[in-house]
């Protein structure tokens, strides 16, 4: 029988007894916490365990709408305008027009998928999903270069698993997931390179063929990323000599992925595919002589401390209380950090000056700030780190009572008790479950115990808005569409948010094509056979021409504030009935056009 370990906050650890030997109590060491800071698994499972979690938590929310960002639908049109026209060069949108604003490798992904497995919510996500588990091994793979330590490692991959961004951006059929693999995989490259002067093939075909990979799919970050590289390694006080990164072939051959679909495009559409390009990533995008940076910049750097929380909280405050006596930070970690934060600095100042910043923009900085903070956690005083996870684990566990406990009186006052009870009785068991087995029988260690509850949260979400969210988001109303008469190929006219054409283009699986407009207009509407559109716009029809069938695409934008408001008040139901958005499928009376 193996014994188990308990901190006391005075004496140090409690080695239960057992038949062949008494209790015993002993200090905590560093080779205690090394030993307990993970499970007690083989070193060449642990990634495969976590990536399995993920993808366990994930499949749920991947395989429907409830959690939506409207830029899918531009990849997932895209993808199914490829696999109906057989150009799989050119990306076009839903109305059959070249798109350049982004490369071409997030497309093919996403084609790739619904042709091996047709079209649908799972197949559109899938490839996104298999990327962020290739995210979260990477992480590991980085931070144990870096640190030559298994456990730092695997709470790498801890941390990485529990980021509200990462998570979400795992579930999207959209660029920002697929981009951090490969700046990642290029900061693994030049990180070899530059803190463990390492000269190899492979590192340097992981820094310049990454960030070219990088640079298809998304734009001009990785260009970026790869001068701040050259200038970090000629400022640092830690100097690697520059000729050190040069190596022609792979640079080459990083150069010839970033440029190559670039060129094509040039030879076969002209000039204008360079200009839409550098629009969408300059001159959109960027605001010039206004006060913006000076809020937004300290925003984002603030927003890296929030989103890590509970994990940047222990590691700022062993920072800040760090002693001599303890594990001693050696000079490359010490650049690796430097790194690090001052590539995150960069970012923030880059996107503080974004017209319309978003939080997933930075996604790309987040692996390497959770690499960080399991280094510093990993390499910090034993004791205080052992208790301050523990700390945060009880404030982790709380929340989830408390988010458990919102989303079962949700449940119940929109009449569904028996998803309220299951939300209740799984809140409840995790709770248990990780608390005992962290706190009592030494199943997990904090850090793992605090990574499962966060990432719990997610299909927590799923099984308690899955009843009010889902028969409103897509599916009802394209199954409607496919069971009414249409003719052979014909369009149809969706006047709504574009995000809800590319839910109703996917639930259909690609059986017929949406054409959007914002607001209704009665002359394109006369051009289409069938037409959705608001209730309040169906008066402007033409009421003889057509038949209306009623349907529903969910709910106008709710405030989170507004939702709990409502929830407090007892008036959930009512709230929501007065924000549905109710629509109209009108379809032309005997077919014609």
């Amino acid at each position: 029988m193996e014994s188990t370990e308990e901190i006391d906050t005075d004496n140090g650890v409690v080695l239960p007894g057992n038949r062949d030997r008494p209790s015993q109590r002993v200090p905590i060491t560093e080779a205690n916490w090394r030993k307990d800071l993970v499970i007690g698994l083989p070193a060449f499972k642990r990634p495969l365990l976590f990536v399995g979690v993920l993808v366990f938590a994930l499949l749920p929310l991947a395989s429907n709408y409830l959690v939506h960002h409207p830029d899918e639908q531009y990849y997932t049109a895209g993808g199914i305008a490829m696999l109906r026209s057989g150009d799989y060069l050119t990306p076009r949108d839903a109305d059959g027009v070249p798109r350049f604003n982004k490369p071409i490798l997030t497309y093919w992904l996403v084609t790739a998928s619904y042709g091996l497995f047709g079209i649908d919510p799972l197949t559109s996500r899938l490839p996104f999903v298999l990327i962020g588990c290739g995210t979260l091994v990477l992480a590991y793979a980085l931070a144990r270069m870096l640190t030559h330590d298994e456990r730092a490692a695997t709470l790498a991959m801890l941390v990485l698993l529990s980021h509200p961004q990462f998570v979400l951006a795992s579930l999207r059929s959209m660029t920002d997931i697929v981009l951090t693999f490969w700046m990642l995989l290029s900061a693994y490259g030049f990180l070899a390179i530059l803190v463990r002067e390492r000269r190899s093939n492979g590192a340097y075909l992981a820094a310049y063929v990454g960030a070219g990979a990088g640079v298809a799919t998304k734009g001009l970050l990785p260009v970026a990323f790869v001068a701040f590289v050259f200038a970090f390694a000629a400022l640092d006080r830690r100097r690697v000599p520059l000729r050190a990164f040069i190596h022609l072939p792979s640079m080459l051959l990083g150069l010839a992925v970033a440029s190559g679909w670039f060129v094509l495009m040039w030879a076969i559409h002209g000039g204008d595919t360079v200009g839409v390009f550098a629009g969408d990533q300059v001159n959109r995008r960027l605001v010039v002589g206004t006060l913006q940076p000076l809020y937004m910049v300290p925003a984002i750097l603030l927003g890296y401390f929030v989103t890590f929380l509970p994990w940047s909280v222990p590691a700022a405050r062993l920072l800040a209380r760090d002693s001599p006596t303890h594990h001693a930070v050696s000079e490359e970690s010490r650049q690796a950090r430097r790194f690090v934060i001052s590539w995150a600095v960069l970012v923030a100042i880059v996107f503080g000056c974004a017209r319309e910043p978003e939080e997933h923009y930075v996604l790309p900085v987040i692996p390497l700030l959770a690499v960080m903070l399991a280094e510093v956690l990993q390499h910090a005083d034993p004791v205080r780190a052992w208790h301050l996870l523990r700390q945060s684990l009880v404030a982790v566990l709380g929340c989830v009572l408390l988010i458990g406990g919102v989303l079962a009186a949700v449940d119940l006052q929109l009449g569904f008790r028996a998803d309220a009870a299951t939300v209740i009785l799984l809140v409840v068991a995790l709770i248990v479950v990780l608390a005992a087995g962290t706190f009592a029988l030494g199943w997990f260690e904090p850090a793992t115990a605090q990574s499962l509850a966060m990432l719990a949260l997610f299909p927590i979400l799923f099984v308690a808005l899955r009843p009010i969210a889902l028969p409103d988001h897509g599916e009802q109303l394209s199954a409607q569409l496919v069971r009414l008469p249409r003719p052979e190929g014909a369009p149809l006219l969706f006047f709504g948010k574009f995000g809800t054409a590319g839910k109703l283009r996917v639930c259909a699986a690609g059986r017929f094509d949406v054409h959007r407009r914002e607001h209704f207009d009665a002359d394109v509407a006369a051009r289409y056979a069938t037409v959705i559109l608001r209730d309040s716009d169906a008066v402007r029809l033409d009421s003889g021409a057509y038949e209306m069938h009623p349907g529903s695409l969910g709910y106008q934008r709710l405030e989170p504030w507004e939702l709990l408001t409502a929830v407090a008040a007892g008036r959930l139901a009512a709230f929501l009935e007065e924000h549905r958005e109710r629509f109209v499928i009108a379809t032309r009376r005997g077919g014609d056009h």
